[in-house]
């Protein structure tokens, strides 16, 4: 089920639809590469509580405020940094791609990040989680899209694509997935995405029953984070799954 604050931006503007992966918008972050903000945010169109294209957060350790008007801030009650919260109004949800917030589990679009609310992780673009960062956010609000440990890094794209047959890889310099799929998973373990079919039939390890002629693929991350990697599975064709398990970048699970 989609988070409450999904549905609150849901709520925010009728005219945005359910289901879909949330997309990252490019941006010129002005942050430096190890994920450490920079100090002065001068001349890019950075302060510490909005990023250039307008997205902007309120609390954290920059205590961001804005007019009512400007934000419809929700409180999260959840980890050190609880005031910490995107700032939602009509303006900004665009921002956030064609359906923001979209959980975690259910896939973030390549390039995209998690991002801890008040009752689940959902998919943010770059620009939200920089801000976040910059706010004091770390891996207690933070995951990647393959739900591994946060560390810092933000994402690079790789500018070459492996030859691993069988092995679905996408984004980057790799082919676009087909229609019908969906490519998800980049993070600093696994530098490439994969295809998933999409709508998705969800898996686990511990309950990997997928339709027919498809197996449970999950990610290998760390071990602290390896149990909930192993309940955000995703159903694809199990020759795929089984070339992914032997040969994908950073490991791979099929069940």
């Amino acid at each position: 089920m989609p988070s409450r604050l999904t549905v609150l931006l849901l709520c925010a503007n009728t005219m945005l639809g359910c289901g879909g992966i949330a997309v990252s918008p490019s941006s010129d972050s002005g942050i430096n590469g190890d994920g450490a903000s920079d100090a002065s945010f001068s001349g890019d169109g950075w302060t510490q509580c909005s990023a250039p294209d307008g997205l902007k957060v309120c609390g954290g350790s920059g205590k961001c405020s804005f007019p009512e008007k400007v934000c419809n801030c929700v409180a999260d009650s959840t980890g050190t940094h609880k005031d910490l919260s995107a700032c939602l109004s009509n303006d900004t949800i665009g921002l956030l791609g064609p359906d923001p917030f979209w959980p975690c589990r259910y896939g973030c679009r390549d390039g995209a990040y998690c991002i801890a609310d008040v009752t689940n992780d959902d998919c943010a673009p770059e620009n939200l989680t920089r801000l976040y960062v910059m706010n004091g956010a770390g891996a207690d609000k933070i995951r990647y899209a393959d739900e591994s440990d946060w560390t810092g890094k933000f994402l690079e794209v790789p500018p070459t694509c492996p030859s691993l047959p069988g092995v679905p890889l996408c984004g980057g310099a790799c082919p676009p997935c087909k229609t019908g799929e969906a490519c998800t998973g980049r993070s600093p373990l696994h530098p490439y995405s994969v295809c998933i079919p999409q709508p998705n039939a969800y898996c686990s390890r511990a309950k990997p029953a997928c339709p027919g002629g498809m197996s449970c693929f999950t990610f290998k991350v760390q071990p602290d984070a390896q149990p909930i990697a192993d309940k955000a599975g995703y159903c694809i064709p199990t020759a795929a799954c089984q070339a992914a398990a032997s040969s994908y970048p950073g490991g791979a699970n099929c069940d």
